[in-house]
């Protein structure tokens, strides 16, 4: 009697993340290549949007729309927002930059957040934590993302290197009574008299 040995077919599908299942639903990108860029991202130890967008296998616009309509979030065009305008302080610079998010406003007790990636259940949660509010996705472009971050994280490393050399470009008197000078100094007690 030959033993009958049952049929066993190995699975090498990954879990992919919900994003890349989105896209293979929506029919913008093959299981095959979804599983392939999602391996090139953990391998390299990069966001799988990143490695999604910098391979060309789907544009930036396109997954925006796509995550848009997948989702029920609203779509934003970043091109249309002004920087300067945008909320400061209510969310740390280094959590933006780690999850590349912006900060858009605050309603309620509610923060409404520009994000390339909203099934970025990580994001939400540390979000959540640091601000003690709730988190209302809007879907922007990545590059475009991109781009207002590192626009920012520029500006902010140069206004804190000003500060940082303001202080010691500062007469000393001036530093240690915290006074402002405006380049007189105290001699004699008095602002401008000398005791020669």
């Amino acid at each position: 009697m030959a033993a009958a040995e049952p049929l066993v077919k190995e699975s090498t599908s990954i879990a992919l993340p919900g994003l890349a299942r989105a896209l293979v639903s929506a029919g913008k990108l093959a299981a095959k290549a979804a599983e392939d860029i999602y391996q090139r991202s953990l391998s390299g130890r990069t966001s799988f949007i990143a490695e999604l967008t910098g391979t060309g296998a789907v544009s930036a616009a396109d997954l925006a729309h796509t995550l848009s309509s997948a989702f029920g979030a609203p779509l934003l065009d970043l091109d249309a927002i002004d920087p300067q305008r945008l909320p400061k302080d209510l969310l740390d610079a280094k959590l933006c930059q780690a999850y590349r998010v912006v900060v858009l406003s605050k309603r309620n007790n509610r923060l409404i957040v520009a994000t390339a990636d909203p099934s970025d259940q990580q994001a939400a949660e540390k979000i959540k934590f640091a601000s003690q509010m709730g988190v209302d996705w809007v879907i922007a472009e990545y590059d475009k993302l991109s781009r207002m971050i590192e626009a920012a994280a520029v500006a902010e490393s140069s206004t804190t290197t000003a500060g940082y050399l303001r202080q010691f470009l500062q007469p000393p008197a001036c530093r240690v009574r915290k006074i402002a000078c405006n380049g007189l100094h105290r001699i004699g007690g008095r602002q401008g008299s000398r005791n020669v």
